[in-house]
């Protein structure tokens, strides 16, 4: 099972939990682990 991963847009540090970046302090943007694209909502990459 991949985990969604959360980066900073601004530096692209990566964390596992959501929250703010310890750097830049702006959100964390949920990407999908399998392609590396942004998550909106509850949509998440799924291999057909």
């Amino acid at each position: 099972m991949e985990y969604v991963k959360y980066v900073c847009p601004k530096c692209f540090y990566e964390s596992k939990e959501p929250g703010l970046c310890p750097n830049c302090q702006v959100p964390l943007v949920a990407s999908c682990p399998v392609c590396g694209n942004p998550i909106v909502g509850e949509q998440v990459h799924v291999h057909e």
